[in-house]
């Protein structure tokens, strides 16, 4: 075996493992993307769900006076 055969042997090994991972990574890119995009959609709606809660809540505190004071749009005056 001459040292133009065992270089030739060794591209091969290379090229046959670098080809995985050639498709591995952008797999796993794929795959973080997914799950980033997943975790910001579960977290803005539990957000949303969060807020739409606080404000029910407060105003289920108003008085009926407190909510007979207060108006929506332009008053006339």
């Amino acid at each position: 075996m001459t040292l133009s055969d065992s270089l030739s042997s060794f591209r091969q090994r290379f090229i046959i493992w670098l080809f995985p991972g050639a498709l591995l990574i952008p797999l796993g890119g794929a795959i973080c993307a997914c799950m980033r995009n997943l975790l910001s959609v579960t977290v803005s709606q539990n957000f949303a769900m969060d807020l739409r809660q606080d404000v029910y809540v407060k105003i289920q505190r108003f008085s009926m006076k407190n909510i007979d004071d207060q108006f929506a749009g332009l008053r006339d005056e």
